[in-house]
């Protein structure tokens, strides 16, 4: 049999309960009608139900402003929908409803450990990594962490059931977006340890190792990922990226021959390997054939700008380098190497003038 909501006289005041009739406050039907739409809300999580599951919300947000569950239901729905940033800002009003940053101090006793609370950074923290606000997702997980530290195994491992592996990523990536290399290597080996054969992981703690300027470290993370998954584009790039650091050229080269075998409109493909026989002062006709691919599909990157340029000034033709690497500096100003790629040109521009 179906079971039926129990029908509410909200107007009247009046619920209808079995063949009788109760009178009831006006707080107790307020509060009874609010759980009923959190209740309708949550029964329509299923894509194809999202917009009623929201519109049932709002009702009991409506009705009931004070709940943190209602604002927590509604923002775990518009982030299946990717509205990242009312997912954030429901999140936000569910921790201020909680009290959520007072509670981290420790539980007394442990099993008062405040679950809602953690969920709610955590929650708070994707949808801030989704929406690109890194630096606060930082903060948010960060949360995570001091809260998962003050509970017992037994309360953690339940907690971590079904999500650690994406709080311990998506930590981890946000450290990389902002710059902290230590602290995401930090967070991806815990990762790593605990997933290794998770392509993700070891993917970004290749990118973080590499960010971070060791090389042959990184190599052994992009080779595991692109082990896990051989079709991977990213890892791909990746382990080539990492082969020219470490002068392991043929391999680097097959690895671009190979992307570029796999996709002929890959510009990243094509300007890296361009780079890297420029850079090692080889078959600079081939480079540059393949420089003027990447430039054909993308235009208007700088990084390709510039490997162009940088191509045409070891062929000696300094005014074609002057204007591709100036037109790199319209799009990056900020670039070290572009800059200094810029300057050995006019230079010599100058001198051969």
């Amino acid at each position: 049999v179906y079971k039926r909501q129990q029908p509410l006289l909200i107007k009247t005041g009046v619920v209808l309960s079995g063949s009788a009739f109760m009178l009831s406050s006006p707080e107790k039907v307020n509060a009874e009608n609010a759980e009923f739409y959190f209740d309708s809300g949550n029964d329509k999580q299923n894509p194809g139900y999202y917009y009623g599951a929201i519109a049932d919300f709002n009702k009991a947000i409506q009705i009931d402003p004070n709940s943190p569950e209602n604002f927590e239901g509604r923002g775990k729905l518009y982030f299946k929908q990717a509205k990242y940033g009312a997912a954030k800002n429901d999140f936000t009003n569910a921790i201020t409803l909680m009290k959520a940053d007072s509670l981290i101090v420790k539980p007394d006793p442990l099993d008062q450990f405040p679950l809602m609370s953690f969920s709610l950074f955590e929650r708070r923290g994707q949808a801030n990594f989704k929406f690109g606000q890194y630096e606060e997702a930082r903060m948010d997980f960060s949360k995570v962490l001091e809260l998962s530290e003050l509970a017992e195994p037994s309360i953690l491992s339940e907690i971590y059931s079904f999500n650690e592996i994406d709080i311990l990523e998506s930590r981890g990536y946000a450290n990389l977006k902002c710059g902290y290399f230590k602290e995401a290597i930090d967070e991806l080996n815990i990762a790593v340890s605990i997933f290794p054969n998770d392509f993700e992981v070891n993917y970004f703690l290749g990118l973080a190792i590499y960010s971070a300027r060791n090389f042959n470290e990184a190599e052994q993370f992009y080779s595991k990922s692109l082990l896990i998954d051989q079709k991977s584009v990213a890892a791909m790039h990746g382990l080539a990226m990492t082969y020219d650091q470490i002068e392991k050229w043929d391999k680097s080269d097959e690895l671009y021959t190979k992307l570029i075998a796999l996709n002929d409109r890959d510009a990243q493909a094509y300007n890296n390997f361009a780079y890297s026989l420029v850079e090692r002062d080889e078959d600079l006709e081939y480079a540059l054939t393949l420089a003027e691919k990447a430039i054909q599909i993308s235009p208007d990157v700088s990084a390709y700008l510039d490997t162009i340029g940088w191509i045409y000034y070891k062929l000696s033709e300094f005014e074609k380098a002057k204007d591709f690497i100036a037109q790199a500096l319209i799009y990056d100003d900020s670039s070290a190497v572009i800059l200094e790629h810029y300057g050995d040109v006019l230079i010599l521009s100058l001198i051969h003038i």
